[in-house]
């Protein structure tokens, strides 16, 4: 479940969400990135970028 504005009693509930650090961490963890500007009435822009290796790099024993 995405974030949906308006959403009544949003506020109220707990936070249930991975969280813009753990995601960033995580994908420093595998090489990448993750970049996050905002301005008040332009909105939030958030940017990941994710190391892509090659199949025949990254393929298990099995799938060549």
């Amino acid at each position: 479940m995405g974030f949906v504005p308006g959403t009544p009693g949003a506020a109220d509930r707990p936070a249930r969400g991975f969280g813009l650090s753990a995601a960033r961490a995580r994908l420093r963890e595998h090489g990448g990135e993750l970049h996050v500007s905002s301005a008040p009435g332009g909105g939030t822009r958030i940017r990941a970028v994710v190391p892509v290796r090659s199949l025949s790099s990254a393929s298990p024993a099995g799938l060549r």
